[in-house]
Order: structure tokens, then C-alpha cells, then sequence
């Protein structure tokens, strides 16, 4: 649709057009059907920060990555490193940076700031999200490129796409004979998923990406974990309106425990602090006590927005709000009808509509793309494709310990519920009359990729999550991690203590033929069942054949990614030998 002359904007349907497209629809307002591989969207500012009453409110807020509300701090060198990227020529006006490491190290903080210098020199910034993220706006108001220096496109959680979509990103990135374009692309793994990714650039588009692990911010000249302490302590203080809290020492569990060598984590424990010493309490030091802390104050927004006290209270319970919010956290936003049927098979208890239930949710957690302000209570999602519902329970870290926590079969201080044990069976139960092959896409849950990827992340730190709900899960429908793609699968295999017999029935299940987003956790897995086949071989002639790849259960026959046990290496007879 054209608008009449004088109009300011051209209202364009897009398919995800390429960066060329784009630049000739400067000024212009892209509309997304829902089938594009992805879509654009401006790298946001910064947010404005919470406001004393919502942070006291819902401190939980105060940790999320995009408002950038402690003051960043080191990377010289990588900011450096990026910078000389950034302004080398190369044969093509296209290139490629991986940045990866544990989520909770800061990826997305390095991002948001590099992006603001950016943009500083006139580079215009642009984030591109995979067509399974529903926290994308439908519209994008296309930026004018007349006077841009280039343009950096800034790819998060570049692991769950998949290789083919990510590949035609790239593909779409050329402008040629013009702006200089660079493709930040963040993950948490590198490993198999990107030796996969990085060999199809290099064959299918010319391309030679860098790569560059995050390491800890501790390990930088100058930076220490206590003085990061210190700077977010002072910060939320003063956010929080907690002048006391300046004198809260840092806690000597910092300099102990492995998890504070995440940035994330150590802003947790300077929260608690900031809050416990609101309240006169001890301030948490065990990381996994900062959560409970932090997940307990949750727990006090949900009780006061449903009190009677309030003007106009919520309808849902405290404890159906906890159902919900580890109902998002598993299924990430959705649109409004699959957020209603997540809610239905979820079984909430409560005797609200479900229609009520995700108003009620909106009011607490807005959706990522909704206007600045309150929801309100009485406003109904709308079933449109820039609305979501069920936004999660942020940051990552703090959801995963969340579903974690709510599950029975842990001895932390907190109040577990029965309702979760089954949760997850419930969400991603097969639908009716599916039959016993290879489930297709379309007959499992829109949610469900998101649910198998969280619960691996949050098992790989929770074991009883992996014992009680992931391979039981996983055991009675194995499609469910092939459907989660191969950077999942990857993930999966990596657990400790998964058990062969599971991953056997997955391989089972992966396809008989070459596939390019599941080769690479095919290897995974093939490579974990080699594995305990020779951890099984008690004598030289068993361990020789245990090193050969399974002509069965591999569907990568001739794999040029396939990746042998750590132990071994094949032969010239292919028979392979220990090392």
C-alpha cells in the first residue's frame, strides 16, 4: 500500500529483503508476513533506566543487558581488535566476527557499546533476528543510509539459528559497489557448531570470519571481581535510593566460587547486597542463595500486585503467576493464540481464563516490542503479529535457575512445586494421533525449541533438572532434541552424565542423509556414543572397532565435520587406535 502524495513513509510487504533492498527502501516502513527467514530491526539505545518505584518493585529489571545501567568497563583490546575489523578492507565489502562465550559474561553489553561508538562514527546499526524470535516488532521503520560510513549488523544467539537461514543472512549482507557492511555474530559455543558454520562461509560465500572468545572481564589489567562488586553495588544504591548500602562489604565467597567469574553473576550478588541491606538483612553470598534472594523478591512483586490492597489488583495468584512465569521462561514470547494454547497445556492451576492469565502476566513482564509505560490490566493482547505474550523472566541465568528451583529434587532453601514435575511432558507432549516416524516440524509445539534449548542450558548446571525432566523427556520423544537443532544437540551430548542408551535412540531418530543444520550435533552425539563404547571395551581389538563411525545411526555418511573421540583419531586402515 502507497500512501497519497506528501505522505511521508512507503508501507512495503518484505520477505526479508537483503541490505541492498533495504537501502533502496530508506525512509520506507517494512512489514513482515511471518514466513522470512528474519527480520531487521534497529540496534536499540540503551533503555531509560526503571524508575526507583518499578526497580524496588521488580529489581530483576535493574540486570537486564539493555539497559546498560553500570558503566562499562575494560575490553581495550577486544574493543581495539573489533575496531581494526572494522575499518580493514577486504575483497568484499562483507565481513564476519564470532564473539562467544558462557551466557553471562557480557556478549550482549559489548554489543550494545560497541554499536553506541559505532553509530558515533556514523555507522548505522542494525540488529537481524531469526523468524522464531516473536519479540521482533511486525514493522521496521528502514534508517537512511545517504551519509553512513557502513553499516554493522549485530546477529545474538547466532548457535539457535539455523545454518541455512544464518547462511542466507550473510548471503543478503552484500552491498555491492557500496557501504562497507560487518556482521557481529554472538553465541554462547563456538566448537563443532562453528568449524561447521565457518566452513560453509568459506565455501558457499568466500567469506574467512575471525573468531574471538569473552573471556573473563577479571582477567583484564586492572579489573578485579571485587572492584566490579563495588561499581554495581554503588550503582543499583543509588538507583534504589539504598545510601546504606555503600558500606556493604564484598562478600569473601566472590573470590572462591567459579560462577563469579561471569560479570552477570557478580552484579546479582551486588543486587542482593544493595537489597538485603534495604531490609537489614545478611546479604547472600553462594551464588545459588543470590538467586533465591533474587526469585524470593520476585515472588514479592507477584504477591503485591495481586493484593487486595492494591487499587486494582491482579486476578491471578502469586503461585499461578509462578506457573506462568516458568511457562514463558520455557517457551519464550509467543504470539497471542500459541501463548493461550502454552497456558491450556501447562494446565495453570487456577480458575482464572487463560485469556485473563496472559493479561495479568503482560502487566508484570511487558512484551520486549510494547510501548514505553504500564500495561494495563484491561488491555487484551491482540492477536497480531508485532504483539507477544509470555515474555520471559530475564536474564537467562536467573530464568534457568528459576525452572530449576521450582522443580522437586533439589536441597536449596526453596520452596519447589509439584505442578513442575511435569511441566515440561505437558508443554511438549506430541499432539494427538502423531504418528511412531520421525516427527516433522509442524507437528511439534511452536514453542518447542526454545523449551529443549533452555532446559539443556539450565541441566548443564542443575543435574537433577537432567535426571527428573530432560532425559526422561527426551527418552519417551527423541525427536524432541532432533527437532532442537544441532547446536542443542551439541549441548546435549556435552552433559556428564547423559546416558548412551538416549543418545542412541536420538541417533536413531536424526536423518538418513546429510543435513545442514543437523550435521553438526550429529557429530556430537556419534562422537559421545563412540565414546562410551570404548569407555565399555576392555580389550585392544574391541577399542579398534569402537573408533569406527556407525554406518547405522550416523546419518553423515562421508561427514566432512565429524568429530572424533577425544582419545582417538582414525587410522590409514580406518580402524583408529588409542592415543
Amino acid at each position: 500500500m502507497r500512501p497519497s502524495r506528501g505522505s511521508r513513509k512507503v508501507i512495503q510487504q518484505a520477505q526479508a529483503a537483503g541490505l541492498a533492498r533495504i537501502c533502496q527502501a530508506a525512509g520506507d516502513l517494512i512489514v513482515y508476513g511471518g514466513e522470512e527467514p528474519y527480520r531487521w530491526a534497529r540496534w536499540p539505545a540503551p533503555a531509560s533506566p526503571p524508575t526507583t518505584g518499578e526497580a524496588r518493585a521488580q529489581p530483576s529489571e535493574l540486570l537486564r543487558a539493555s539497559h546498560a545501567l553500570v558503566a562499562f568497563t575494560g575490553r581495550h583490546d577486544l574493543l581495539d581488535e573489533l575496531t581494526s575489523w572494522r575499518d580493514t578492507a577486504t575483497g568484499q565489502n562483507v565481513a564476519v566476527h564470532l564473539i562467544h562465550g558462557p551466557g553471562g559474561q557480557g556478549k550482549t553489553r559489548l554489543a550494545g557499546h560497541v554499536a553506541g561508538l559505532w553509530r558515533q562514527r556514523g555507522w548505522v546499526v542494525l540488529a537481524a533476528h531469526h523468524r522464531r524470535d516473536r519479540s521482533t516488532a511486525a514493522e521496521f521503520e528502514v534508517p537512511t543510509f545517504e551519509e553512513a560510513a557502513g553499516v554493522l549488523v549485530v546477529v545474538d544467539y547466532a548457535e539457535r539459528w539455523d545454518t541455512a537461514d544464518l547462511l542466507t543472512l550473510l548471503r543478503d549482507a552484500h552491498l555491492p559497489g557500496r557501504l562497507p557492511v560487518r556482521v557481529l555474530l554472538l553465541a554462547r559455543p563456538a566448537g563443532t557448531w562453528w568449524d561447521s558454520l565457518r566452513g560453509r562461509m568459506q565455501r558457499d560465500l568466500g567469506l574467512t570470519p575471525g573468531r574471538r572468545e569473552l573471556e573473563p572481564l577479571e582477567q583484564e589489567t586492572g579489573v578485579t571481581r571485587a572492584g566490579l562488586f563495588r561499581a554495581a553495588r554503588d550503582r543499583f544504591a543509588e538507583l534504589l535510593q539504598v545510601p546504606g548500602a555503600g558500606s556493604v562489604a564484598v562478600p569473601s565467597a566472590l573470590e572462591r566460587h567459579e560462577a563469579y567469574r561471569l560479570v552477570l553473576t557478580v552484579h546479582m550478588a551486588a543486587l542482593a547486597a544493595v537489597l538485603a541491606a534495604e531490609r537489614g538483612q545478611q546479604p547472600p553470598a553462594d551464588p545459588v542463595r543470590v538467586s533465591q534472594f533474587l526469585l524470593a523478591r520476585e515472588r514479592d512483586h507477584w504477591e503485591a500486585m495481586a493484593s487486595p490492597r492494591r487499587d486494582r489488583p491482579l486476578a491471578t495468584s502469586p503461585e499461578a503467576m509462578g506457573q506462568i512465569v516458568y511457562t514463558a521462561t520455557l517457551t519464550g514470547p509467543l504470539g497471542y493464540q500459541d501463548g493461550k494454547a502454552a497456558l491450556a497445556r501447562a494446565e495453570i492451576e487456577s480458575m482464572q481464563a487463560v485469556g485473563q492469565l496472559l493479561k495479568d502476566h503482560a502487566v508484570c513482564y511487558p512484551p520486549a516490542a510494547s510501548s514505553p509505560g504500564p500495561v494495563s490490566p484491561q488491555a487484551v493482547p491482540a492477536p497480531h503479529p508485532g504483539i507477544t505474550v509470555l515474555e520471559p523472566l530475564y536474564p537467562d541465568r536467573l530464568g534457568e535457575d528459576f525452572i530449576a528451583l521450582s522443580t522437586p529434587g533439589h536441597s536449596c532453601d526453596f520452596p519447589a512445586d509439584p505442578w513442575a514435575e511435569a511441566a515440561p511432558a505437558r508443554l511438549l507432549a506430541p499432539p494427538a494421533g502423531a504418528g511412531d516416524g520421525p516427527a516433522e516440524g509442524g507437528s511439534m509445539p511452536t514453542w518447542a525449541r526454545h523449551a529443549v534449548t533452555t532446559l539443556i542450558e539450565a541441566a548443564h548446571r542443575w543435574p537433577h533438572l537432567a535426571r527428573q525432566q530432560l532425559y526422561p523427556l527426551l527418552a519417551a520423544a527423541p525427536d524432541l532434541a532432533v527437532h532442537a537443532g544441532g547446536a542443542a544437540l551439541t549441548r546435549l551430548a556435552d552433559l556428564d552424565d547423559i546416558d548412551a542408551r538416549l543418545l542412541a535412540a536420538i541417533a536413531a531418530r536424526l536423518p538418513g542423509h546429510r543435513h545442514i543444520d543437523l550435521d553438526i550435533g550429529a557429530a556430537a552425539v556419534v562422537s559421545r556414543l563412540t565414546e562410551n563404547r570404548l569407555a565399555d571395551a576392555t580389550d585392544p581389538a574391541t577399542r579398534a572397532a569402537s573408533t569406527k563411525p556407525w554406518p547405522s545411526a550416523c546419518p553423515m555418511r562421508g561427514c566432512t565435520h565429524a568429530r572424533w573421540p577425544k582419545a582417538t583419531r582414525p587410522s590409514d586402515s580406518g580402524a583408529g587406535s588409542p592415543r
